[in-house]
């Protein structure tokens, strides 16, 4: 009779194992989206020479993927052109089962 406690012990931390495990790596995974999306947002900015209409498209499709797009245009040497932009994007994070939610950013810059 002294094993059954210790089976249901053992499988009680096994459960709170395995949730704990995919709690963080979903956590992580929309870290690491948050993050490809800044990074090839910033990116294209460069590739298409900070054109505003671009900024728009991509601040639409950080709408879509549930981002808060922010992109922050710089003159860094007075010209009246842009040479610099910041891309910050902000991304729920939310474990349901705690009732938790957060809000995490990810920055990119495009020079």
């Amino acid at each position: 009779m002294g094993q059954l406690p210790k089976a249901m012990l053992g499988f009680f931390i096994l459960v709170l194992f395995l949730f704990t495990t995919m709690t963080v790596s979903y956590v992580s995974l929309c870290a690491y989206a948050a993050e490809a999306f800044s990074s090839d947002s910033a990116t294209i900015i460069e590739e298409y020479n900070y054109s505003p209409s671009v900024m728009k498209e991509l601040r639409m499709k950080g709408e879509d993927r549930g981002y808060d797009v922010d992109i922050k245009e710089y003159d860094t040497d007075n010209d009246g052109l842009t040479d610099m932009a910041r891309v910050e994007v902000r991304y729920p994070v939310t474990l349901k089962l705690f009732g938790m939610e957060d809000e995490r950013v990810a920055l990119s810059w495009a020079r």
